[in-house]
């Protein structure tokens, strides 16, 4: 037994520090162009004794591909910063997502003559952030025969931006010639030589259909 008026003790061992966690959350935005700093908080896992964050030390920090990121696509947020000597932080990393932004692209009405090249087809874009631009170019279907043609969105795209296309259609319009025909003679009772013309305008290899005719009558005279 002790003795009267002492004082009894025993050591209760070391005491370690409790593991918690700290996740960052994910975070989302649409396409704007401008640069993702910070985070979007985080989630705590495993405090004790109803303690709250006010018992870490530290300053929340953020890291990680998310920050300075600006195009759309995936990025990492990584948590730092924080300390205790009561709790052993661990992090996990939380998401930012950067979506594309929705535009609508309108192509231009376009026409040209019939024999000229292609006119640059070119659209109107709602919506574009800043000076950007898109990538790649406008397509027609084919064809080169006097008519209407459908432009389509072709290989018109960007990484950043989810397209709405309006169409529209590039016009070949009928090129003007001049036809003149080649005087012909014949004698009276003779068969009609071939009719003949002479075309200023056309092109390339083209030729016209058909042919051409006179007026009726087989006494001598001009017709």
């Amino acid at each position: 037994m002790a003795a009267a008026g002492a004082t009894a003790s025993a050591a209760i061992g070391k005491v370690t520090p409790a593991p918690l966690t700290v996740t960052a959350k994910n975070a989302g935005k649409p396409y704007d162009g401008i640069a993702w700093s910070g985070g979007n908080g985080v989630d705590y896992d495993g405090f004790v004794n109803g303690e709250t964050p006010a018992a870490l030390g530290g300053t929340l920090s953020y890291g990680g591909t998310s920050q300075g990121a600006t195009d759309a696509g995936g990025y990492v947020i990584t948590p730092a910063g924080l300390s205790s000597g009561n709790y052993t932080i661990s992090y996990a990393n939380g998401a930012l997502t950067i979506a594309p932004k929705a535009i609508t692209v309108d192509a231009v009405a376009k026409s040209k003559t019939y024999g000229d090249t292609d006119p640059t087809l070119t659209w109107n874009a709602t919506g574009l952030v800043g000076t950007d631009s898109l990538n790649g170019s406008l397509a027609r279907a084919g064809g080169e025969n006097a008519g209407s043609y459908a432009i389509n969105q072709g290989t018109l795209s960007s990484g950043n931006y989810t397209i709405t296309f309006n169409g529209n259609n590039l016009t070949i319009t009928p090129k003007a010639i001049t036809v003149d025909a080649v005087a012909k003679s014949k004698t009276y009772g003779d068969t009609d030589p071939t009719l003949t013309w002479n075309a200023t305008g056309l092109v390339g290899s083209d030729t016209l259909n058909g042919s051409l005719a006179r007026a009726g009558g087989e006494n001598a005279g001009s017709y």
